[in-house]
């Protein structure tokens, strides 16, 4: 598994990595800290990650094995890059396949030659699915979102607050946010985590970078419902440490969400505030079994995914 944002995407790794060898795969972790972590130039970490890539393959070579590229740096370009280093053995993540941020290497050249060369892509979404599908790729793989099945702690039952964690973009409903908090009783705690957000009117914001610490201790102690106010996204991260802690998610039921936490009654449809409140007061009802059970759930279905997967390719006997 290669990282190219070791610092970001530790946790990712970390879950798939147990996901992956919970299916019966032995898994080597190779991970590189991002420019902003790292204090280098991103041209230079362009460059030695696809050294770190180009390794890889001498390494696969002599001993065998695939490799997980699990973010690309450049979007098609390492999806190309991959193919022709790894062929029908390396397979790479595509978390956002349309970004929600100007990034490079989606432009239709790159597309087109991912689809003359039948590159081999993975997402976790079907809205993520559908998108590389409408670039013309065919051969697209959709696997559930790894999580670290552990064994959190107990929710505190006396605390009633509502978090919306993570950076500020524009696809957030902070309209929706503001109409919520009207709805909600004054007793009900309201707060966003996170770098980049604008006040929220009836939310108490914390306009910062969250520390994967901070962010634990949010999730472990501080934080009773996650909100995932999103217009689009293809999936949430966010969502899935929420559920390693045993916090439930309120966020569109018309979303990769539905998969994990469809079966709990949480999640509105459309965006009127009154269903959200709602689905927010049911969250607060979920009791710890219901989401230690659906933890299972989502990580042995990422497990048997990935197998299925690998022994597709040729990547994992047949036992």
């Amino acid at each position: 598994m290669v990282n190219p944002l070791g610092s970001m995407l530790a946790h990712y790794g970390r879950a798939l990595t147990q996901n992956l060898e919970s299916a019966g795969m032995t898994t080597t972790v190779l991970s590189m800290d991002e420019p902003s972590v790292s204090g280098g130039s991103r041209l230079r970490w362009v460059a030695s990650c696809y050294r770190l890539l180009f390794h890889t393959r001498l390494h696969c070579a002599r001993h065998g094995g695939s490799v997980i590229l699990v973010w690309p740096m450049l979007g098609y370009l390492d999806v190309v890059y991959v193919r022709m280093l790894f062929g029908g053995r390396g397979f790479v993540v595509l978390h956002d396949p349309d970004p929600l941020v100007r990034a490079v290497g989606y432009g239709r050249i790159l597309k087109w030659l991912a689809r003359r060369l039948n590159c081999l892509v993975v997402t976790h979404s079907d809205e993520a699915t559908r998108v590389v599908a409408r670039h013309g790729l065919q051969r697209i793989v959709c696997v559930p979102h790894p999580v670290l099945d552990q064994s959190p702690a107990k929710r505190p039952t006396e605390l009633r607050s509502v978090y919306v964690l993570g950076q500020y973009k524009p696809d957030r409903d902070i309209e929706l946010m503001e109409c919520v908090a009207r709805e909600l009783p004054h007793e009900v705690s309201l707060r966003v985590a996170g770098r980049g957000w604008p006040e929220v009117a009836g939310w108490s914001v914390d306009n910062r970078f969250i520390s994967e610490g901070e962010l634990e201790t949010i999730l472990s102690g501080e934080s009773t419902v996650v909100l995932v106010p999103y217009r689009r996204f293809f999936q949430s991260g966010i969502a899935m440490r929420a559920l390693e802690n045993l916090v439930p998610v309120v966020g569109p039921a018309d979303s990769s969400l539905a998969a994990a936490f469809g079966s709990l009654g949480t999640l509105p449809s459309g965006r009127e505030p009154q269903t959200w409140v709602r689905a927010i007061d049911r969250a607060f009802g979920t009791d710890d079994q219901t989401l230690r059970a659906q933890l299972g759930r989502q990580a042995s279905a990422s497990s048997s995914a990935w197998k299925s997967v690998l022994r597709s390719e040729g990547m994992c006997s047949h036992e």
